[in-house]
């Protein structure tokens, strides 16, 4: 696998401590990616589980979106005007 990095961030890093070579750089970066994704990932699955679980699908009706965006931008004007 060949991976392009950016040179002048990675030397930057190293320049301000707390690394001693380029591989510490990027293994840290991947940590902090797995940490930032990992919470939402479980969270994300923790809703389509409880979502598959709710039971078979019922059909909305016709206006089910419409209303919804009314009800949005209804809520979001008075959400501005305070």
């Amino acid at each position: 696998m060949n991976i392009a990095f950016d040179k002048d961030y990675i030397n930057h890093k190293l320049k301000a401590g707390g690394y001693r070579n380029a591989s510490e750089v990027v293994r840290e970066a991947l940590r902090r990616m797995e940490a930032e994704e990992a919470p939402v990932s479980a969270e994300l699955e923790a809703e389509l589980i409880k979502g598959l679980e709710s039971g078979p699908a019922r059909p909305m009706p016709a206006n089910f979106w419409s209303n919804l965006r009314k009800s949005v931008r209804k809520k979001s004007r008075g959400a501005s005007s305070r």
